[in-house]
């Protein structure tokens, strides 16, 4: 029986050896179809299905735990492989730029939820606390969420100069720590401001009911020319297709296939440009990786009608050599009210940009 046993503990554990390798390939493969390509052949919950499969095959057999490895860097792909665009320059994120975690059970959200005010309890210690169990802290004590929708597009880093509030650069998220410079595709991203009002009055007077315009069309300055400024301030979000321009981009296309105009109603040889997207994420991935260098190529992107939402705001300046940065939150700059998400909302609000909405404050209650 001990015999027995063992080998069939040993061809269990080549059965999930094999299949450990199989999934690390198939992961790889999209992470680099994902991060490297911005071309992703599957949806997100059958990727997170494939990582969780992965996860518990090493959980289950930790003999294995080396051979699960992805990889370098937060998607697995080594920072050294990652190849820009042509015409496009490496964008290093001095704070990595993480994607979002995800849970698809209410186990998940309330295992969430015991995690974060856990984490709260540790942060904002008190002896009446210190003993009471993180699910059941007094209601004055619980951390708020902020709800807000999950935009489906590309990441984008804008970078401003803190003195002046100049728009100096741009990167989209790439292996969380190196990316893609677009700075050269902001004037065909629509809700982006070329100059932040830091000096303004009003300026931290949040009004939730400002709205960029829409009809607007940024004003990027040379970025050519700028220079790299000492102290920057950061606003990260997301690049998306709504759904209605995404349906009629399609549209468009599909009858630009057939040689048919909408536009003006004429037949047309023109096959250029005419295949449909699968999805709206790939087609404003792929606007973002047109360089802008003829009238065709700024067409394709114009078509696209790419807009941006904002979501977080950084801080950063340089304190030493070259490349070495410190970055620090927005407290000074804030007046040290940005331990708020929906502070830094309304900031991002007051700034000009358009953001996630509508959002909503949620008071967490027994894990709930």
């Amino acid at each position: 029986i001990s015999r027995f046993n063992t080998n069939t503990n040993r061809n269990e554990s080549k059965s999930a050896e094999k299949r450990l390798l199989n999934l690390v390939s198939k992961i790889k493969h999209h992470n680099q179809l994902y991060y490297e390509k911005c071309e992703p052949s599957i949806l997100d919950v059958d990727y997170d299905r494939l990582v969780r499969e992965k996860n518990t095959i090493v959980e289950t057999y930790p003999e294995l735990r080396g051979k699960g490895e992805i990889g370098i860097g937060f998607s697995g792909i080594d920072i050294n492989d990652m190849k820009g665009s042509i015409g496009y320059s490496k964008f290093s994120h001095e704070i990595p730029m993480l994607s979002l975690d995800n849970s698809f059970t209410i186990e998940g959200v309330r295992s969430y939820s015991k995690t974060v005010m856990s984490m709260w309890q540790q942060l904002h210690p008190s002896p009446n606390t210190a003993s009471i169990p993180p699910l059941v802290l007094p209601a004055n004590l619980l951390p708020i969420f902020t709800l807000e929708p999950k935009i489906d597009g590309v990441s984008l880093a804008l970078r401003y100069d803190a003195e002046s509030g100049v728009l100096v650069s741009a990167g989209t998220r790439g292996n969380g720590l190196i990316g893609e410079d677009v700075s050269h595709n902001l004037p065909y991203i629509r809700y982006i401001p070329s100059i932040l009002p830091l000096s303004q009055p009003g300026y931290g007077n949040y009004n939730l009911t400002t709205t960029a315009n829409p009809n607007s069309t940024t004003a990027i300055p040379n970025l050519s020319l700028a220079t790299k400024p000492e102290r920057i301030i950061e606003v990260r979000g997301e690049v998306f297709i709504s759904t209605s321009d995404f349906n009629e981009l399609n549209r468009q296309r599909k009858h630009r296939s057939m040689g048919v105009n909408i536009a003006h109603g004429t037949c047309s040889n023109n096959g250029t440009n005419s295949a449909t997207f699968s999805t709206a994420r790939n087609a404003a991935a792929g606007g973002l990786r047109i360089l802008p260098n003829s009238n065709d190529a700024i067409a394709d992107i114009q078509e696209r009608r790419l807009q941006f939402r904002a979501y977080q705001l950084l801080w950063m300046w340089k304190h030493g050599g070259e490349n070495e940065e410190k970055v620090e939150d927005m407290k000074e700059l804030m007046d040290n009210t940005t331990a708020s998400q929906v502070t830094i909302l309304n900031q991002l609000v007051q700034f000009g940009f358009n953001v996630p909405s509508p959002f909503y404050m949620v008071a967490s209650g027994g894990g709930e």
